[in-house]
C-alpha cells in the first residue's frame, strides 16, 4: 500500500534553512515537502537534480505534481509534492537539492546530504 512521506522546510531571510531529515520511500509512495515562510517577503523553492551519490549520476525517480512553489509572507506553507516512479535498488542512495529565492535576490542552493534511502525490508 502506498505511503506518504513528508517534511517541513523553514526557509528564513538570509535564504537558509533549517536541516531536513532523511526520507524513505518505494514506488507508488507520495513525498511532500511542505515549505514554511518565515520571513516578510516572498519566497520560491523547488526540489531538484536528483542524482546518484555515488557516481553522481542524473535519476528521476520521481513524478512531481509541482517540483517548486511561491510563499508569501503570513499565509499556509506551499507544497511541493511527487510520487516515487521507479524504487531503486537497495544499492542506490539519492540526493537531491533544494533551492531557495528570496524576494527578489538570487537563488541560494542547498545540499547539506538530504538522502532519499531505500528502506531496508521492503520490497520493489
Amino acid at each position: 500500500m502506498a505511503q506518504a512521506t513528508w517534511r517541513t522546510v523553514n526557509v528564513y531571510a538570509d535564504g537558509s534553512i533549517d536541516y531536513v531529515s532523511k526520507m524513505s520511500a518505494s514506488t507508488g509512495d507520495v513525498i511532500v515537502w511542505f515549505i514554511n515562510n518565515t520571513t516578510p517577503l516572498t519566497i520560491k523553492v523547488k526540489v531538484k537534480d536528483f542524482h546518484k551519490k555515488s557516481g553522481g549520476s542524473n535519476f528521476g525517480p520521481i513524478d512531481f505534481c509541482a517540483d517548486n512553489c511561491t510563499v508569501d509572507p503570513g499565509t499556509f506553507p506551499g507544497a511541493i509534492v511527487g510520487q516515487v516512479i521507479y524504487e531503486p535498488s537497495s544499492a542506490v542512495t539519492l540526493k537531491y537539492t533544494i533551492a531557495v529565492k528570496v524576494d527578489n535576490g538570487g537563488w541560494i542552493i542547498h545540499d547539506p546530504d538530504l538522502d532519499v534511502d531505500r528502506p531496508s525490508g521492503r520490497n520493489a
